[in-house]
């Protein structure tokens, strides 16, 4: 009779160390949100300051925009990550920021998304 009593408590803690191990996963998860949404607050703040101070820009951004005034054509992430030999994501970030700043113009064609550089009235305007 011990025996069945100890096994129902294995399968007890067993039961509550998985539930456990879901609610710690789910909230690593949730961390990883919040963390995210603080590091684009956090950019969005540098670069906001950036532009109120007229500060230049990071040379990733530099380097985008002169590849994108060189080209004289529409961009897309894969091409600027293949040029800048970085990765698309991140070219898609550059791009995407750029566009916020008001350097980009953005297009979306079917399921693709194309940059292109903004007239200098509008730059000087953002």
């Amino acid at each position: 009779m011990n025996c069945l009593n100890f096994e129902k408590e294995i399968q007890e803690l067993k039961h509550w160390a998985k539930n456990l191990e879901k609610k710690l996963f789910e909230m690593m998860e949730e961390i990883k949100k919040i963390r995210t949404m603080l590091e684009e607050e956090r950019e969005k703040r540098i670069f906001r300051g950036m532009k109120e101070r007229k500060t230049e820009l990071p040379w990733p951004y530099q380097k985008a925009l002169s590849y994108i005034k060189k080209a004289k054509r529409n961009i897309n992430a894969r091409s600027l990550a293949e040029a800048l030999e970085i990765s698309r994501s991140r070219a898609s970030e550059i791009l995407n920021e750029l566009h916020r700043m008001g350097y980009l113009e953005k297009q979306r064609k079917k399921r693709m998304v194309i940059f292109k550089y903004a007239e200098e009235e509008n730059i000087s305007q953002t």
